[in-house]
């Protein structure tokens, strides 16, 4: 009869252990009615630092992904209130137009940048 021996050595496992990651955490925001708290772009650009300085702690493929998105993000909130920025400022200029043409004009240029935003057609100026 032959006789099997155990030639196979304990193997022991040194992994390291998981490191501690943050839990994700962000600030909330309030009623969008609320006069004493308005939701402004303050509020946007913290959720989006809060995301992705909680995602930069991983080093893993979905978390850079997710520090893109967040650096995508930012950069249309930034157009988004250049766009919104820009149509104030023209209505406000509006206002004291040197002619009502120019009022017109302004007024004109102030939805058209309310419109690209929105990917809308601006109204016919006839």
């Amino acid at each position: 009869m032959h006789t099997t021996h155990n030639t196979v050595a304990p193997v022991t496992a040194d992994a390291d252990p998981r490191p501690a990651f943050a839990p994700l955490q962000t600030t909330p925001i309030g009623p969008s009615t609320d006069p004493h708290h308005p939701l402004t772009d303050r509020e946007a650009r913290r959720l989006v630092n809060e995301v992705r300085t909680w995602a930069r702690q991983f080093d893993a493929p979905d978390a850079k992904a997710l520090v893109s998105a967040m650096n995508d993000m930012e950069r249309l909130l930034s157009w988004v209130w250049t766009e919104i920025d820009e149509s104030v400022l023209r209505l406000n200029l509006s206002a004291t137009a040197s002619t009502p043409e120019r009022a017109d004009s302004l007024r004109r240029e102030a939805i058209g940048y309310l419109c690209r935003w929105n990917n809308r057609r601006p109204p016919n100026r006839g």
